[in-house]
């Protein structure tokens, strides 16, 4: 998330959005981008467009859930995902 102290900003520059439209179909279509890493690194990123998904989340014996934090470049931001 932004500003969370402890978690580095990750922002990659799109260099050229939707350079590739693979697949495409009425459940999900195939993209790649290219993208620039704050290090200079370049390379492409590849993802799958669709109207939406199911999770299952995992919960603990005690009912604590459990997440993970991740970068998410789709939303060009920091997530809590499922695993």
């Amino acid at each position: 998330m932004p500003g969370t102290p402890g978690i580095p900003s990750y922002r990659a520059q799109i260099l050229i959005p939707n350079a590739h439209l693979g697949r495409q179909s009425r459940w999900y279509n195939l993209r790649q981008d290219r993208l620039r890493a704050p290090t200079g690194h370049e390379f492409t990123y590849t993802l799958i467009d669709h109207p939406g998904a199911v999770w299952i989340v995992a919960v603990t014996a005690d009912g604590q859930v459990v997440l993970i934090r991740q970068y998410r470049y789709t939303v060009d931001d920091w997530c809590l995902s499922t695993l």
